[in-house]
């Protein structure tokens, strides 16, 4: 649940970010101090990998919020990032 409700907070992105990243990291915090605690090996994995893919996505989106640049998804190109977006679709 924690995983999910950061990745939920990213779910705009490269465009918005919903949510605090403060409170969302924290989240991930907490979720990754539940690790130790899965005895399955492949599990463990899958979620430490979900982890570090959405703490990375919310800590690029904090340093691109300070940059003063317009465009979070140059931004990430710029950096070699090679994060994945959701696509929205609006009726």
């Amino acid at each position: 649940m924690m995983i999910g409700d950061a990745e939920f907070a990213c779910h705009h992105l490269p465009y918005n970010y919903l949510g605090d990243p403060a409170d969302d990291a924290t989240l991930l915090g907490k979720a990754t101090d539940h690790l130790p605690y899965i005895r399955n090996p492949n599990e463990k994995a899958r979620l430490q990998s979900g982890i570090e893919d959405v703490s990375q996505l919310i800590e690029d989106w904090v340093a691109f919020s300070t940059s003063g640049e317009a465009d979070f998804n140059q931004w990430c190109n710029d950096r070699g990032r090679k994060h994945r977006w959701v696509k929205s679709y609006y009726f």
